[in-house]
This record gives structure tokens, sequence and C-alpha cells, in this order.
């Protein structure tokens, strides 16, 4: 099965913003890709997110610790990458931020 992979400009940014440079973003982005082309929805809802009523995303959690939030469109067989978090940071306070940004 074919899957595109799509990465928004938030995702990018937060990639800037987490220091993450070319070559590691590259390693991580090649597992994520592996890890979900064969079942792009094996991934759970985060619980954070449910607790907030958010269930449109995913949260693939790579081995160094990262969280991509991504969304898979069936009719499209498109995942598309919202964002990338690190564990240690407190995902309330993001999701704070971002709403009074937009």
């Amino acid at each position: 099965m074919i899957v595109n992979f799509k990465y928004t400009e938030t995702f990018i940014s937060s990639l800037k913003e987490l220091g993450i440079g070319r070559k590691q973003a590259n390693l991580l982005l090649d597992k994520y890709e592996k890890h979900l082309r064969p079942f792009p929805e094996c991934c759970s809802i985060p619980e954070y997110l449910q607790d907030i009523g958010v269930s449109r995303y995913r949260g693939y959690l790579s081995p160094e610790n990262y969280t991509i939030l991504y969304t898979y469109e069936i009719a499209e067989n498109t995942m598309i990458s919202h964002a990338i978090i690190h564990q240690r940071q407190d995902m309330m306070r993001l999701l704070f931020n971002r709403m009074i940004e937009h």
C-alpha cells in the first residue's frame, strides 16, 4: 500500500523550535514513515488530547521521545503530520499558546 506523507508548516516550524537538525530530522522521519506505512492508524489518540475532547489526532512516539501528532486522510491515503513535541514539554501550555497565536 502506498501511503503519502505530508508535513504542515506548523510541523516544520515545530522541528525548528525544538532545534532538531536536518540529519536528525531525516532519521526521525524515516523511522516514523517506516513504522506507520503498513498501518497508518496503529497509533492511539494521546490521552492529553482525549481529556480535552480532541479525538482527531493520533500520536506517534519515537524512540527519541518525540511525539508526532498526525491525522490520516483515508480517501487520499495520506498522513498529515501537524506537529512534533518532546515528551518533556508541557502539552497543555503548548496548545494554549497555539490557540492564542491564531
